[in-house]
């Protein structure tokens, strides 16, 4: 039985991935005849920023830590009619989408879940790239918010570039005049980020299986980033989303 509610697009994609097997299910989760389970995400012609640097994340989080994260099966974009396009600048009206595998995490405790954790963000820290730290996403956004790409040769480096973004974002909008001086002063002073970001991790790059946590808007996480920044905490400990 092929469930109702299943995009067309969606289902075709899964078809190429299991030849021959029935689909059922509400997104996000779709369940095959073969007793797999798939987790399935769209968005809007807006979220295709966010998913293209979320499926990236994916791609390179399983290059880092295999078996650790869900695998990206299918990632791509179709049109208000299920039409599959490329996703090039002539197809801004298209939506995103993408499919993984299903790990359901639901058995873990708390206790369980921190060992996950510590196990993925050690993989992850050891794997060297040797470009350096940053991404070569575009567009780049870390949850709700574009940021720069690029390569950096140092972790600090990386980060001061991706505060000096939300610093900047913040000032443009207005309303964090006192936040957005306390923290070009911190710049300033080039105070020294190792010892400070003791998490191997960048943790507004691993998205939460339903999806990017968010604040009530993008703006006030963008300022809880900072502030935890100022104050010497993990930044992207905000954003940070058990899988």
């Amino acid at each position: 039985m092929v469930g109702p509610s299943i995009p067309p697009h969606i289902l075709r994609r899964l078809s190429r991935i299991e030849p021959g097997a029935q689909f059922r299910g509400v997104l996000p989760q779709v369940f095959s005849s073969s007793g797999k389970v798939y987790y399935v995400k769209t968005g809007t012609p807006s979220d295709r920023g966010a998913y293209t640097t979320e499926a990236e994340s994916l791609k390179a989080l399983n290059l880092a830590a295999p078996g650790l994260v869900p695998k990206l099966l299918a990632f791509g974009f179709a049109d208000e009619n299920g039409r599959e396009t490329d996703g090039a600048s002539g197809s801004r009206g298209a939506s995103p989408f993408f499919i993984t595998e299903y790990k359901d995490m639901s058995s873990l405790t708390e206790h369980s879940g921190a060992i996950l954790g510590r196990r993925l963000a050690t993989e992850v820290h050891n794997y060297a790239s040797p470009k350096g730290f940053g991404s070569e996403v575009v567009p780049y956004y870390g949850g709700a918010t574009r940021l720069r790409n690029g390569w950096y040769k140092t972790w600090e480096k990386y980060v001061d570039a991706l505060i000096a973004d939300l610093l900047a974002t913040l000032e443009a909008r207005g309303g964090f005049s006192d936040l957005c001086r306390k923290g070009q002063d911190v710049r300033a002073r080039q105070v020294s980020l190792s010892g400070v970001f003791r998490a191997p991790v960048n943790y507004g790059l691993i998205v939460s299986r339903k999806g990017y946590p968010r604040s009530p808007s993008a703006t006030s996480d963008q300022a809880c980033v900072v502030a935890r920044w100022i104050m010497g905490m993990s930044p992207w400990h905000a954003w940070r989303a058990p899988y």
